[in-house]
């Protein structure tokens, strides 16, 4: 949950290649993802993030929308929108899998 915090204000991560982060984010889009344990991986990762402010910015951007579309609100949204298709007995859009977009 962590991650999608951070993302909600904008901020890209540098994050191993495990669990939820895998799952969740894309390297290059959302932040950075570095082989667990790899040292010099996470040190090239955190200068590479210093130094290109655009990477940054633009990586940031992308998190806050991933955020978004993760939330709480759209995904009762969604679900609502359903729930009111099937009852009107009519065929759901499909409901989108949330993550990595």
């Amino acid at each position: 949950m962590h991650l999608l915090e951070g993302f909600a204000h904008g901020r890209p991560a540098i994050a191993t290649e495990l669990g939820e982060q895998r799952e969740l984010m894309r390297d290059g889009r959302h932040g950075l993802l570095v082989p667990p344990g790899d040292e010099a991986a996470l040190a090239g990762a955190m200068l590479r993030m210093a130094a290109d402010g655009s990477l940054r910015e633009a990586m940031g951007q992308a998190a806050a929308a991933l955020a978004q579309r993760c939330s709480v609100s759209e995904n009762a949204r969604q679900l609502t929108s359903l729930y009111q298709a099937l009852a009107a007995g009519r065929t759901a859009e499909p409901v989108a899998v949330q993550g990595r977009a």
